[in-house]
């Protein structure tokens, strides 16, 4: 079953975003993990 291409259109922009926050969340998690480390570096 074929859709229309603005349908496509609009899909691949909310990939994009969901891929930009995805990307975010990551760099979130990879900063918390760091300063965790760090912590516990510090603290042994």
């Amino acid at each position: 079953m074929m859709r229309p291409t603005p349908l496509i259109g609009d899909e691949r922009v909310s990939w994009l975003s969901l891929l930009k926050v995805f990307e975010l969340g990551l760099f979130e998690i990879k900063m918390v993990i760091e300063a965790k480390k760090r912590a516990l570096g510090a603290s042994s």
